[in-house]
């Protein structure tokens, strides 16, 4: 989607192993932490182990001063879920972890290093985000 709009910042594509260490990475491409900056892990997390998650989250705070951080994030319903229970089973079988899946987004941000006073949920209206916040 982003390659049919005219950006209005840099963006630039760092290519890492998010299982291992990755903050070299995107200092390596030019990364300036104290620029604002926004991170999108869209359809990433479900993909990741919870240790991958917070790991994941907790680089990306520390390299950011003032950052957005959006990501779509399933809750645990989800693998409840009929349609699911084959990859449950499957994965279980195969001894490999489950989706990421959490209730506790809040938790787990504040947990990582970021701030939860603008969270938003599927469904809920959009908030005016406006300016980046300030880094605690």
């Amino acid at each position: 989607m982003l390659d049919r709009i005219t950006p209005r910042c840099q963006r630039r594509e760092v290519h890492a192993d998010l299982a291992g260490g990755w903050e070299a990475a995107p200092v390596a491409a030019g990364f300036d932490a104290a620029r604002p900056t926004g991170w999108l892990a869209e359809g990433l997390f479900f993909y990741l182990t919870e240790d991958a998650v917070r790991r994941l989250l907790r680089t990306a705070a520390r390299l950011r001063a003032r950052a957005l951080f959006g990501a779509d994030i399933f809750g645990t319903g989800l693998l409840r879920l009929p349609s699911m229970q084959p990859l449950i089973h499957q994965r279980h079988g195969s001894n490999q972890p489950q989706p990421f899946c959490t209730d506790q987004l809040g938790e787990l941000l504040a947990a990582c290093g970021w701030r939860t006073d603008t969270l938003v949920h599927f469904g809920q209206p959009r908030p005016t985000l406006g300016d980046y916040p300030t880094s605690p």
